[in-house]
């Protein structure tokens, strides 16, 4: 069984030291502490410390209804979905994800006429896409067979 650690604070400092300590940190750390007062004062300004304030007092309520919406059926199929779609991001290269958006960032030609995109796609490169996208369809369809 654990054995709790025991926790004593350290007394040793006298309040005559912890005082001297004080003035020493203000000399010492001048410009951080009137750093920290422009932050604080620009927080102030923006109602930001405000807001932090009435979502601390309301903590109870927003983790009701937070717990409450989470435990929707329609919450949970969410979040599961966003975990697969997780999953199945972090199979993708993003080396190649770069590689395709600097692809469909160049020009396009003006005009694609029946002719050109059936050479596209009796192409290599466009034999790849069909390749690919006729695995997704066979993986899709299969998926919907399962049930």
């Amino acid at each position: 069984m654990a054995i709790p650690i025991q926790m004593k604070p350290d007394t040793s400092e006298t309040p005559e030291r912890i005082l001297e300590r004080l003035e020493e940190a203000q000399v010492k750390h001048a410009k951080a502490i009137l750093s920290a007062y422009a932050l604080l004062q620009e927080l102030h300004d923006s109602g930001a410390i405000d807001i932090c304030r009435g979502a601390l007092g309301a903590t109870d309520t927003i983790v009701t209804k937070l717990s409450l919406a989470a435990n929707l059926p329609e919450s949970v199929k969410v979040i599961r979905n966003l975990m697969l779609f997780g999953k199945i991001l972090s199979t993708v290269d993003p080396e190649f994800l770069h590689r395709l958006a600097d692809e469909l960032s160049r020009p396009k030609p003006r005009k694609l006429g029946l002719l050109r995109a059936a050479r596209i796609l009796i192409g290599k490169d466009g034999r790849r896409v069909l390749a690919g996208s006729a695995a997704f369809v066979q993986a899709f369809s299969r998926a919907l067979a399962k049930g």
